[in-house]
This record gives C-alpha cells, sequence and structure tokens, in this order.
C-alpha cells in the first residue's frame, strides 16, 4: 500500500521530533524513508506527477531536514564509537599488564 502524502509529511514530522534515545529517531527515519520509497516509481525514482506543489514544498523542505537529522546521527555515532575505541584501548592496556613477580612468601607479621 502506497502512502499518502499527508502520511509522509506526518512521518517526516515525526521523525524531526526531539528522540531522547539515538536508537528511536533512526527507527522513527527508517520508518519515513522506507515510506518515502514506497511513494516513489520502482523504475525512475520520481514522485508522482498528481501531487500538490504546495505539499511537496513542505515535503521538500522536511525531507531535507530528515536527511540532515540522519546525517547528524551518522557523525555523533561516529564520533562516539573513535572514542569507545580509545577507551577500550586504555581499558585494554590496563588488564593486560601484569605483575612483574609473584611472591610465594607470607608477608611479616609486626
Amino acid at each position: 500500500m502506497t502512502p499518502t502524502v499527508e502520511q509522509l509529511i506526518d512521518l517526516a514530522r515525526r521523525a524531526l521530533e526531539k528522540t531522547p534515545e539515538i536508537e528511536e529517531g533512526v527507527s522513527l527515519i527508517e520508518d519515513y524513508t522506507e515510506a518515502f520509497a514506497a511513494l516513489q516509481n520502482p523504475e525512475t525514482g520520481e514522485l508522482p506527477n498528481d501531487l500538490d506543489p504546495e505539499q511537496l514544498e513542505i515535503l521538500q523542505d522536511l525531507h531535507t531536514a530528515v536527511l540532515r537529522k540522519a546525517h547528524n546521527y551518522k557523525q555523533s555515532t561516529s564520533s562516539d564509537m573513535v572514542h569507545l575505541r580509545k577507551r577500550g584501548k586504555g581499558l585494554k592496556s590496563y588488564i593486560d599488564t601484569l605483575p612483574k613477580s609473584i611472591s610465594r612468601r607470607r608477608p611479616r607479621k609486626g
């Protein structure tokens, strides 16, 4: 079933809302892109010609904003991954440090 332009605009607005979790925001963007792909002609990638020009303008602005938000998610995720890799290297180097010698004697009392 192909979505209407109104449904697509609604999905885009929901995708642009402030979401505290990145996973939820990415899920909303995925829903929007799937609906957008369903509205496009599979052979040419164009939208149908019988759409309202005003709605198309709104959709274009929202589509650009959704793409910008997806790009921001991509950048923040990659910078988070770099930070986690650095932190993981530090932890590995700390964990891999073994004692130089092991004492077999008990410590003296007193």
